[in-house]
């Protein structure tokens, strides 16, 4: 295993599943050893086509994006209410705790230590989102291991864009924006950067081989969470794998964050002691 500062991965991220009830006040406790008071938490719904739903500590427990719509940001009290010591309070909103559906959430612990916007790490991966205005509001995303003019929408089926949308090349203290997709006059935004941490987060590219015995992708640590996406075309999702959701070889249960759909339940990769490894010839995952 790769060495790492973080002793207790625990301590800032972690995932959760849990059976909605369709009461206000729903306390959603974290699974882990180790007590975590979320900065993020990203919920979507595994039994039903509806949205991803996005909060952060610096909006506002109540403040909701669409991860996988270009909407505005909506003040919503029967979505998440409030973070707490080990987790999150929701309301009755069906996105987050309808009676009879289950639901998945990933939850971060921002700062310096974690690499979710903080400092002393230079971001690998920039999501930006209007907040104001549905007009042009794409999650608009750099990816660190493309060229600095490539971005992509975390939700749309489109490949890279090879044109300078999302600023220069990150320092570990400062980034810079461009276009209407992060720097409009007037409009407001969400910024989210995730820095690579050795030992607790990855990020990179690889290569597809268009076989079922895919190709394995080293990250020095078993994965707790993967999001992959096809860069190189268009037309193909957004795939993202937890260790909760099946959480065994073969059985990595997947969801689209570019579409409401729910959960998904074809093999596609192994999540391994080191990294993963792709388990089908799945064009948007393992193309030659």
């Amino acid at each position: 295993m790769a060495y790492t500062t973080i002793d207790d991965p625990e301590a800032y991220f972690q995932v959760v599943t849990y059976a909605g009830d369709g009461n206000t006040g729903r306390s959603v406790t974290l699974p882990g050893d180790t007590d975590m008071q979320p900065d993020m938490v990203w919920i979507k719904c595994r039994t039903n086509n509806d949205a991803h739903a996005d909060y952060d500590a610096v909006r506002g427990a109540n403040k909701r994006i669409g991860i996988n719509e270009a909407d505005a940001e909506a003040t919503q009290t029967e979505g998440l209410q409030s973070f707490t010591s080990d987790g999150f309070t929701h309301g009755t909103l069906n996105a987050g705790n309808a009676s009879g559906r289950t639901y998945v959430a990933w939850c971060w612990k921002a700062g310096t230590t974690s690499g979710l916007s903080g400092g002393d790490t230079v971001p690998k991966v920039k999501i930006f989102k209007k907040r104001n205005s549905a007009t042009t509001g794409d999650w608009a995303t750099h990816h660190g291991s493309l060229a600095s003019s490539s971005s992509m929408y975390l939700n749309s089926t489109n490949g890279q864009d090879t044109s300078d949308l999302l600023g220069t090349d990150p320092t570990a203290s400062v980034f810079t924006v461009d276009s209407d997709y992060a720097n409009k006059s007037d409009d407001t935004y969400v910024a989210y950067l995730f820095g690579e941490v050795q030992g607790f987060s990855s990020f990179g590219k690889y290569t597809g081989n268009g076989n079922a015995d895919g190709p394995f992708i080293y990250t020095g640590f078993r994965p707790a969470f993967v999001i992959t996406k096809r860069y190189d075309a268009h037309g193909e999702n957004w795939y993202m794998f937890d260790n909760k959701r099946g959480g065994s070889n073969p059985g990595n249960h997947y969801l689209y964050p570019n579409i409401a759909n729910a959960e998904v339940q074809t093999e596609q990769i192994d999540i391994l002691s080191n990294g993963f490894k792709c388990r089908t010839t799945n064009a948007a995952v393992n193309l030659d």
